[in-house]
């Protein structure tokens, strides 16, 4: 059976989840993508509760992923799974700090302001008016009480750089997760070096020529 593999990300950095898209696709992976998924009025909060029924969870980690609130949805919903270090996949945006605990308190102090100035904001209107904020409030508390337990995980994993995996096609994580035929994939993905659509297209009528059962 095909594994799969749901990438999460904040829209800042969409050009990396490209790139890494591209990477993946020729590796007969599933993988699970918002741009793909999520059609016109789908439901955002059902798409991102997809993370747990996944194989694994490709996090493209940034300051702008840590600092979004649907980003962090999405991490609360892994933490709930007991097999939540397994599945993770981190790629980390290169000028992200998030190895000292220096730079980790920043992250801290954020979702407490974020809930000090929703909680104190909502103080002007009633409960029963603002239900769906007061879920937000509760949401951004969850947020502000787990995210050292996340981070911590984070910086006691190897987890490397954006511009370190790519130099070698993410082949670390390919053997992770247990990709076979590396071989052909990384004549699949060397293709991404041709000139022209044209050549990609000659190559590509090449390898299928030699793997013919793939």
């Amino acid at each position: 059976m095909r594994q799969t593999i749901f990438i999460s990300y904040s829209w800042a950095n969409t050009s990396l989840a490209d790139i890494i898209d591209k990477a993946f696709q020729p590796t007969g992976l599933i993988i699970k993508r918002d741009v793909r998924e999520l059609g016109y009025k789908g439901s955002i909060k059902d798409y991102m509760q997809q993370v747990r029924s996944t194989d694994f969870v490709l996090l493209i980690i940034s300051e702008n992923f840590l600092k979004s609130s649907n980003c962090m949805y999405e991490v609360l919903e892994l933490l709930k799974d007991t097999d939540f270090k397994h599945k993770i996949l981190p790629i980390i945006v290169d000028s992200t700090q998030i190895f000292k605990p220096q730079d980790r308190l920043e992250y801290i102090k954020f979702w407490t302001e974020q809930h000090k100035e929703l909680e104190e904001k909502l103080k002007s209107v009633n409960t029963t008016d603002a239900i769906e904020l007061y879920n937000d409030l509760k949401h951004y508390e969850k947020i502000r009480t787990s995210i050292d337990e996340f981070l911590g995980i984070l910086s006691d994993i190897n987890s490397p750089f954006f511009s370190e995996l790519e130099k070698n096609n993410f082949q670390m994580i390919f053997d992770y997760v247990g990709v076979s035929d590396r071989v052909l994939i990384n004549e699949i993905l060397s293709l991404k070096n041709a000139l022209t659509n044209e050549e990609k297209d000659i190559e590509m009528d090449k390898l299928e020529a030699k793997y013919p059962n793939n």
